[in-house]
């Protein structure tokens, strides 16, 4: 391989390491918080649906978990596993579980009165 040639490959194998360590940073930087807004879990009319987002937001909070559920893709991420060993309701099913944590996603990425507008219960009244 000529220089010209053997420079303009390894420019374009650094662009692409690059590009990847890049990425790689942004994703782990991504660390979307619930706003400081309290949450009022009674204004989850379902109560059904009430007792499992409380239930497994808290087991994100016992795992230290909140920061990183933006990054669960789907339930063989390790986060879902340390999530699981503290939820405490019994009667998921797997479907269950799955639409709980992607409220809760939700919920943590938008925060409390955006996820209640998102389920169409209604906003709560503040002073």
């Amino acid at each position: 391989m000529d220089p010209i040639h053997f420079l303009i490959f390894n420019k374009s194998l650094l662009f692409l390491l690059c590009v990847c360590v890049c990425a790689a940073k942004k994703q782990k930087s991504t660390k979307k918080m619930v706003s400081k807004e309290t949450i009022e879990w009674s204004a989850i009319q379902d109560e059904h649906d009430r007792v499992m987002i409380k239930d497994l937001y808290e087991a994100a909070e016992k795992a230290d978990a909140l920061h990183k559920l933006a990054g669960i893709r789907d339930l063989t991420d390790p986060v879902v596993g340390e999530i699981n060993e503290h939820v405490q309701y019994e009667g998921h099913s797997g479907f269950s579980f799955a639409w709980t944590l992607r409220q809760v996603q939700y919920l943590v990425e938008n925060g409390f009165s955006n996820f209640l507008g998102a389920r169409g219960d209604p906003m709560l009244l503040t002073d």
